[in-house]
Formats: structure tokens, C-alpha cells, sequence
């Protein structure tokens, strides 16, 4: 079915007047899914698009759904698409400001891959995104998990496994499937959902939040998708409810009204349209507006990025050998915050990765200039340029005593999350502005021998 939901990828409000409302609710789809596809439940159902069944029987509610490509393998030889988990978070947090959804308490509805992408989003609107990304996080009442793989899926094992012996078929099937950056993001244990399931599992009872989650019963296609204990948040005071009847797919598909799934959702939404309507709750319901303070706060962040921007050394030590940094801080002038990239070179002086923050926040924290970031990577080594190499990290400064006066060292550490080695290392680094301007000319239009030359006399600890 052609839906308008799905012609491009966006957020879409399903309500059919939502000026009245006073909550909103956002469907977000899993992996292979779509904004309506996952929430069809098929012409013969009670519900049918079960999203447009909830905005008539809340009409305070304003529905959206959100509709994004999450294939399980790319089947195309020219599919290429680098959008993972961190990325698409951002996008997501972004199209709920750009459609003011921000304005009102939130709730979601979240499918599989969906949920992951969700905790990312809040994630990032807490603690990593410019100051009107925090309004989201404020607003966030309530998130329904439907069959989310918090600590990953054993399908994406088993797909990957099945995908490699494709590969191995021939050069044809090589190309034409190839699993999606979006499945890898849910292999088993994966590093980054084992840390994205500690950070919300601790922040989301302390801000008030309500997390309910639902968990299959049945194999789908032969498989359990998400078991039990992958499907359960570990939130304080959290509902996991077991469904015996529904499979991974069936579970976003409730029957009728009597559905477990959707009877949560619609008793749900009742409370918070009464508390919301009464003006009760918490005071995250209230959208804080620009004053004074605000546009205050919004010029200090920007002194604090021009303090920092230019070109930086970052020596990252580990036992037994040192690496190199030559990064770059630059201006983001979309987000009020910044850009973070650079080349990393081994003790040999040879460039060995690219990297670049996919998002970065600067703040003040006890006297000293924090910026705290995600970042991923490329391989310079073709044999392992293919595989993921991502992570997160801090860099602290300490203030310049003028005010005016350049930044000029630092230090602090990040996650290396390195699956050609299936290792996840905290790496500490330091760091030291470019102040030479002939070495900068050297790294960037030297000699390969002129360039080794300069990695290791910056590997030097005389250099620091």
C-alpha cells in the first residue's frame, strides 16, 4: 500500500485537529519497518492503523509517526548508506524541534530498532546537544518499548551469520546483499547499547519518566527476535509485560481495543491528558521561554567555542606506545555548538584513521571548558575500513584567566569502541594548540617522510 506516511522519510502528524491538544505521541518504527506499515494492523482488524484509531479516541493527544529506512540488508550495489543509530538520532531529535513537539509533554511508541533510536535521541537532548535539544528530554513523559532489544537481538546475529555465507557464494551476492549499517547497530552485547541501556535505565526514573515495555512470546519465522531479558529496560519501578501471543512482528500490530498493547498506550495517554489538562504534573510540562538569561546563556556558549576553535595536537597514551592527533575544532553554526575532526597517526608516524564527532556539546564545569562528544570513524588500512570504529569521549581545558586570552591545553579521555579488534578501551589523551604554523603547513602539504618526521618528534614526551 502506498501510504503517505512512507514517501520520504520524516515525521508525520496523523492527528486530523490537533490544535486543541495538550500531549503529543510519537510512533517510532523498527528495523525493515515503516511510519505505517509497522502499525497496520490489516484491513480485517478492529483497528486497522491503530495510530489514527488513538487520535480519535484522544482527541487532546496530537499523533505523529515517524517514518525513516532501516533495511535489513542493502541490496543494492550502489546502497552505500552510512546513517547508524547516532545519526539518526540526531535527525530524529532535530525533526521533533523543527515540527514543535517540543512545545507540549511527549510520549513514545517505540518499535524494536525504534526504542534504541529513541534512548538515543534523549540521550543526546539531555547531555550532548545544543541548549533547545534539552527540550525534549524536559518534555519526555512517558516511553512505550514494544519488543526493544535493549542489550541487542539475536536476529542481527543470526542475520549477520546468514549474510556472510551469502557473500561467500559469489561476487553477485556480494553485492546485492549486504547487511544495513542499521542491523549491525543490533548485534548482541554491542558496546554502545550496553552503555546506552546503563545511561537510561539511571536517568529516566530520576526525571520523572515512565517507562513500559512489552515483550514477544512467540518465534517469528522460527526465530525468538528479542527474548524476555533483552526486552527489559532494568528501569526502577518498570513494567515488563509478556505477551504469549505475539510474535516480533505482531507485537506493534494489536488486534483490537482489548489488546494488552494498546489498552497500555490509550490508559496511558488518559492520565497524562488529565494531569496535562489540570495543569499538574511536573515542571518539565512547561516550555521554558528566550528572556534575558537565556540569550545570556546562548552568547557565553558561544565565547567558549571561540575559545576553543583552531587546530589542536592530541596525544593519546596507552601502555607501551603512544598515538597522534591532529584535530581541528571548528564552529557548528546550525546546532550553536561544534565540530570536532581529525587524522590519527601510530608510533610509526602513518596516518591510521579518520575521524569526525557526529555531535559535541561545550559547557563549564568546575573552572574548567568541557566538551563532551560521539564520534566515529574510518580505518586508513583497506582490510578493516569497513568495519565500525565509533565511541565517545571528553576533553576538559582549563580556563584562560582573561577571558580573552586563547585556551592552550587540555586533557581527557574517550571510548575507543573497535570492532576489527572486538575491544572497547578507555584511552586518556592530552591536548596542546597548534601554535607553529610551519608544522600545520607540514601536516597538511609535507612530504610523507616530512609528515613521519613531525608525528614522532610530537610523539616525543619532550614535545608536551
Amino acid at each position: 500500500m502506498d501510504s503517505p506516511y512512507e514517501r520520504q522519510d520524516g515525521l508525520y502528524c496523523v492527528s486530523k485537529d490537533p490544535r486543541d491538544a495538550v500531549v503529543n505521541v510519537v510512533f517510532v518504527h523498527g528495523l525493515g519497518g515503516g511510519g505505517y506499515s509497522t502499525w497496520d494492523c490489516g484491513a480485517g482488524s478492529d483497528l486497522g492503523f491503530w495510530p489514527a484509531k488513538i487520535a480519535d479516541k484522544h482527541p487532546r493527544c496530537c499523533v505523529w509517526t515517524l517514518h525513516y529506512q532501516t533495511p535489513i540488508f542493502e541490496r543494492s550495489p550502489l546502497a552505500r548508506s552510512r546513517i547508524d543509530l547516532l545519526d539518526r538520532a540526531v535527525w530524529v531529535v532535530q525533526s521533533l524541534l523543527q515540527n514543535q513537539v517540543h512545545a507540549r509533554p511527549i510520549v513514545f511508541v517505540a518499535h524494536s530498532l525504534g526504542g534504541l533510536v529513541v534512548k538515543q535521541a534523549l540521550q543526546f537532548a539531555c547531555s550532548l546537544g545544543p541548549p533547545e535539544w534539552r527540550r525534549v528530554w524536559d518534555q519526555t513523559q512517558a516511553v512505550v518499548f514494544l519488543a526493544t532489544p535493549h542489550v541487542g537481538a539475536q536476529l542481527a546475529d543470526v542475520a549477520l551469520l546468514v549474510a556472510g555465507v551469502v557473500r561467500e557464494a559469489g561476487v553477485l551476492t556480494r553485492l546485492v546483499m549486504r547487511p544495513s549499517i542499521a542491523l549491525k547497530n543490533l548485534v548482541k552485547n554491542n558496546p554502545t547499547l550496553r552503555y546506552l541501556s546503563d545511561w537510561y535505565r539511571d536517568q529516566a526514573p530520576e526525571h520523572g519518566i515512565q517507562t513500559l515495555a512489552f515483550s514477544e512470546g512467540r518465534a517469528c519465522k522460527g526465530v525468538l527476535v528479542v527474548d524476555e531479558s533483552s526486552a527489559n529496560p532494568q528501569v526502577a519501578n518498570g513494567r515488563v509485560i509478556p505477551l504469549p501471543e505475539d510474535d516480533h512482528i505482531s507485537i506493534a500490530k494489536p488486534r483490537s481495543e482489548r489488546h494488552l498493547v494498546y489498552a497500555g498506550v490509550s490508559s496511558l495517554l488518559e492520565d497524562l491528558e488529565k494531569a496535562a489538562a489540570a495543569g499538574a504534573g511536573s515542571p518539565r510540562h512547561v516550555l521554558p521561554r528566550p528572556d534575558k538569561v537565556t540569550l545570556a546563556r546562548q552568547a557565553e556558549n558561544q565565547r567558549l567555542i571561540d575559545a576553543l576553535c583552531g587546530d589542536w595536537w592530541e596525544r593519546i597514551m596507552l601502555e607501551g606506545a603512544s598515538a597522534v592527533s591532529l584535530l581541528r575544532i571548528a564552529p557548528d553554526p546550525l546546532f550553536n555548538s561544534l565540530i570536532l575532526g581529525g587524522t590519527s597517526y601510530d608510533a610509526e608516524g602513518e596516518p591510521s584513521a579518520d575521524w569526525s564527532s557526529v555531535i559535541a556539546r561545550v559547557d563549564q564545569e568546575g573552572g574548567k571548558l568541557v566538551i563532551k562528544y560521539v564520534w566515529t570513524g574510518k580505518h586508513r588500512n583497506p582490510k578493516i575500513a569497513h568495519v565500525p570504529f565509533h565511541g565517545f569521549g571528553a576533553m576538559r581545558f582549563d580556563a584562560p584567566a582573561d577571558p580573552g586570552d586563547p585556551v592552550s591545553r587540555g586533557s581527557g579521555d574517550f571510548w575507543d569502541v573497535d570492532e576489527s579488534t572486538k575491544q572497547t578501551l578507555l584511552k586518556p589523551i592530552e591536548l596542546r594548540r597548534v601554535t607553529n604554523h610551519d608544522d600545520l603547513r607540514t601536516a597538511k602539504h609535507g612530504t610523507k617522510q616530512d609528515i613521519k618526521a613531525l608525528i614522532q618528534r610530537m610523539l616525543a614526551p619532550a614535545s608536551w
